[in-house]
This record gives structure tokens, sequence and C-alpha cells, in this order.
């Protein structure tokens, strides 16, 4: 969980530039990503600095949270 959270919080970073996470509202694992499994991101920033983001595979969901965000 750990590892996919980095990633999703690295790639947000290249989509929406430089911040820093202050705290999570929530993050709910579906289900863990089998190595070298691809998966899609899917993030909008959904009140001033909050962020939603929800991940998914070919099989179905994988993870998704609300990072509180300072940038």
């Amino acid at each position: 969980g750990v590892v996919v959270l980095s990633v999703v919080l690295a790639s947000l970073g290249a989509r929406l530039g430089s911040f820093s996470v202050k705290g999570f509202r929530s993050v709910k694992f579906v289900r863990p990503l089998r190595p070298d499994e691809p998966f899609e991101l899917e993030a909008h920033e959904a009140r001033p600095g909050w962020l939603r983001f929800r991940c998914r595979s070919s099989a179905g969901p994988l993870v998704e949270g609300s990072p509180e965000i300072e940038r």
C-alpha cells in the first residue's frame, strides 16, 4: 500500500506541480497491485487544498483517497 501511495503522490506532483501532503482525509485500498500491473490514475482538486484520486487497473479499482495538500 505504501509503495502504491508513493507512486500516486509522485505522479500527482508531476501533473499538478510541487506540493506537500499535510495529511489524508481518507485512503481506501481496495485490492493489492500486482508487480508490473499497469494502472490508470484519475485525480482532481476537490476544493482548494484537497485532492481526490482513484486508481484502477483492468481488473478493477485499486485505491482511492483524499489528501490535504499545501502548495
